[in-house]
């Protein structure tokens, strides 16, 4: 894949799909070799609320991307950039949410299993399109994209 082009990242693979794709692969270990985290039952009402909050993360960047009339596609170029909300304390908001969507999904199934590829799928997210995605928005905005990139982490 290449870098960041100066009409858009460069990202060819949906991030959404590295979340599902990651969670997949630990689910259908688990179906044939289930390993619990939690004593039975005690995960569901805790992912459910994990995963509530990752989807009202993600529904507020979808919300504010399209207040401010930028596509939420990493795929296409952002017309501006987005500080506000949770974009206060997290530079990535949506992969966030995915993230605790993930985990919440994790807890309610109970599974060891999706856990341990996370950190593989929150490096591939990180290399194959957050880097990318900086790159670009670098390139696009300059020093008040640097300047917003010191101020606030990637993640948390």
């Amino acid at each position: 894949m290449s870098a960041a082009t100066s009409d858009n990242p460069g990202v060819k693979f949906p991030p959404p799909l590295f979340f599902v794709l990651g969670f997949l692969a630990g689910y259908f270990v688990h179906r044939f070799h289930p390993v619990s985290i939690l004593p039975p039952g005690t995960g569901r009402l805790p992912g459910i609320i994990l995963v509530v909050a990752g989807v009202a993360l993600i529904a507020d960047f979808v919300t504010r991307f399209r207040r401010a009339g930028t596509t939420i596609r990493p795929d296409q170029a952002s017309t501006s950039l987005v500080t506000t909300g949770p974009f206060r304390f997290t530079r990535n908001p949506a992969y966030l949410g995915w993230v605790v969507i993930y985990l919440g999904a994790s807890l309610w199934l109970n599974s060891l299993w999706p856990l341990l590829i996370l950190p593989l799928v929150i490096i591939s997210v990180q290399g194959f399109v957050i880097r990318r995605e900086e790159q670009f928005l670098e390139q696009k905005f300059g020093d008040e994209y640097r300047t917003y990139k010191q101020r606030v982490r990637r993640w948390l």
